[in-house]
């Protein structure tokens, strides 16, 4: 059987949800064998153990509750252990209600997960919430989801680059740019900031630190670099404090200024309950996909500045009214 290449942390939601199925819970075998990310693997081998005792930490740490026991008849044999998510450490307790608005964001988190291979659970967690409290507004979510989209398709195999300390190629359209480029990299970490994915690391052709925003990898082709001699750049603190000073300096000098109509999808998303008025600056990352989302509500959301902004609203608006025409 082909071994599909997930992250880290989609392996181990794999495995918290099939220990949570599993109400005897699962040997190491058993895991091995039928978790997706072990490689079904049918004999329990160190490298694969060692994975396992890495995920058990990360679940730990997430505040999932493990439990191990042991299988009667099977005491000395530690490959005979089973494992399970402690009895009632997911349940809400008893006189726990969730309120329209908390119900709301657990479907919308839901929404995030819907293009992953994970509908059948997901279907259950939403009739369950549906059935402990209100129901949420769904014209409210079906306003909210567009802006609520899951992991880039390139955060895979970045990912994988990461865990495996392996140089990588993509091609790389910057803003305003005419056409892509081919990059180098060797990929450190990922952040989020202002709503969008972007991986720091080290760019082997400009031989310096570089973010790149994972939308702007334009065909989401993401290979092992195959230049002869390339050799992976390790991060140290002094080449993610330069990483970090770019990002913020490029942050600093993109500053917009938009107002927001009360009461609307646009209200919630930048969060204005938090704000004195009904204006906001925000900084961003690329103009053009801030225009792109700052479109998505129409006439919920006035451009104040930068005039340059206002620009790329209006003209992508007069192109559907012209498309539409």
């Amino acid at each position: 059987m082909a071994v599909e290449r997930i992250s880290p942390s989609e392996r181990q939601l794999n495995l918290t949800f099939a220990l949570l199925r599993s109400p005897n819970g699962l040997t190491k075998q058993e895991i091995f064998a039928t978790v997706p990310g072990y490689g079904y693997k049918t004999r329990v081998d160190a490298a694969t153990e060692k994975q396992f005792e890495r995920d058990k930490l990360d679940i730990r740490s997430a505040g999932v509750v493990l439990e191990k026991f042991e299988v009667p008849g099977f005491s000395s044999d530690n490959q005979d252990y089973r494992y399970r998510v402690a009895s009632k450490s997911f349940d809400w307790p008893a006189d726990f209600k969730p309120t329209a608005l908390q119900t709301r964001l657990l479907e919308l988190a839901a929404h995030c997960w819907q293009d992953v291979s994970l509908s059948g659970e997901l279907q259950m967690a939403m009739t369950r919430l549906v059935a402990l409290g209100e129901s949420p507004d769904r014209q409210a979510i079906s306003e909210l989801v567009p802006s609520f989209r899951p992991l880039d398709a390139a955060f895979g195999p970045l990912a994988s680059a990461i865990e495996d300390l392996e140089p990588v190629t993509f091609s790389y359209r910057k803003a305003g740019g005419a056409a892509p480029e081919k990059r180098t990299v060797s990929p450190w970490r990922f952040l989020n900031v202002e709503g969008e994915w972007l991986i720091q690391g080290w760019d082997h052709d400009r031989e310096a630190t570089r973010n790149f925003l994972l939308q702007r990898i334009v065909d989401k082709q993401v290979k092992l670099a195959a230049r002869k001699g390339l050799e992976f750049v390790k991060a140290t603190p002094e080449l993610l404090g330069e990483a970090h000073a770019e990002l913020e300096e490029f942050r600093a000098g993109n500053v917009a200024t938009i107002k927001v109509s009360e009461n609307t999808a646009a209200w919630t998303h930048f969060g204005m309950s938090f704000e004195a008025t009904d204006t906001k600056s925000i900084t961003y990352l690329d103009p053009e996909l801030l225009a792109a989302k700052l479109r998505r509500f129409g006439g919920q959301v006035e451009i104040l500045a930068p005039e340059s902004l206002i620009k790329a609203v209006r003209a992508g608006l007069e192109a559907v009214a012209k498309s539409h025409a």
